[in-house]
């Protein structure tokens, strides 16, 4: 989705302040709400989510993960300037070539891989179940959630846990309607991504919307005894 589509979605002006953007929000999402037009509600949030984050990228970058990234980006041109001076460009190519490799291979590392893939009667089920089970709620075209799935991928390589993901993107408008009815805040406030979810007997233990960093997700798993 790009900065256009978000505009339209919103229905303002490419020149649209803040206050603006908010009215127009809370004016489409109480809309969709009532026709129950659940995908344009998810579709909504994403857009507003989207076009908020590239107006104010501070914000973002206050998570650490922009600075990070272009810090990595420098560091690495660095890298390859000394190399230069140092070894000349026979090494430099080799070393090029492994780090494209290596990029290469992250870049082709699907979420499904990392995490386990559910359905909306798999998440009926583990909400309803027996054993504590965490649920990750995003979308691949989310930002955030991109985000999230680094910090979610960190975990997974320290501690024995499934993450069960559900992927609004591969949601039909039914299994949306039963996953905004499933949970109150999904009533009251909407869904919004990424979502983590601790669920167990028909109950909602741990409830946590939007970017959590690493070291306060594993707090919060550590506080509701999931690890």
């Amino acid at each position: 989705m790009n900065k256009k589509d978000c505009y339209e979605i919103l229905n303002v002006s490419s020149n649209a302040d803040i206050k603006e953007i908010e009215d127009n929000y809370n004016f489409l999402y109480n809309k969709y709400k009532k026709a129950k037009a659940y995908k344009k509600i998810v579709e909504l949030m994403e857009a507003y989510n989207l076009l908020l984050s590239k107006i104010n990228v501070s914000n973002y970058d206050n998570d650490g993960i922009v600075s990070n990234f272009y810090d990595k980006i420098k560091n690495f041109i660095i890298l390859i300037l000394v190399l230069i001076i140092v070894f000349g460009g026979s090494y430099v190519s080799s070393e090029i070539s492994y780090y494209k490799k290596n990029c290469q291979i992250e870049s082709n590392t699907e979420v499904e891989n990392m995490f386990s893939d559910i359905s909306i009667e798999e998440y009926k089920n583990l909400l309803s179940g027996e054993n504590l089970s965490f649920i990750y709620i995003g979308r691949n075209d989310c930002e955030y959630s991109k985000a999230e799935d680094v910090v979610l991928q960190e975990i997974l390589s320290e501690y024995n846990i499934i993450i069960n993901y559900l992927n609004l993107n591969k949601l039909t408008d039914y299994d949306l309607e039963y996953l905004y009815s499933s949970y109150s805040s999904f009533i009251d406030d909407g869904i919004a991504t990424p979502t983590m979810m601790l669920v167990q007997g028909g109950e909602v233990k741990m409830f946590k919307k939007g970017y959590t960093s690493k070291d306060n997700l594993i707090k919060l798993l550590t506080e509701n005894n999931f690890i």
